[in-house]
């Protein structure tokens, strides 16, 4: 059996601060994780360019 690898602190905390923003619904704390000029890529839809466009997508996701 192969050990697992130590994963960086700072990645779990990121990590963690996604889930919670995620399952809180809300879209300002999920966009907050992200740089401004940052590009999210989703499944089957254009690419979302920029901070706000970000949190713009979550809150329609959070809405519908």
């Amino acid at each position: 059996m192969r050990a697992h690898p130590k994963i960086e602190p700072a990645i779990v905390k990121a990590l963690d601060g996604y889930r919670d923003a995620v399952l809180a619904r809300d879209a300002s704390r999920v966009a907050a994780l992200y740089v401004e000029d940052a590009a999210e890529l989703p499944n089957f839809e254009p690419v979302v360019k920029g901070r706000a466009a970000i949190e713009r997508r979550y809150r329609e996701m959070f809405t519908s």
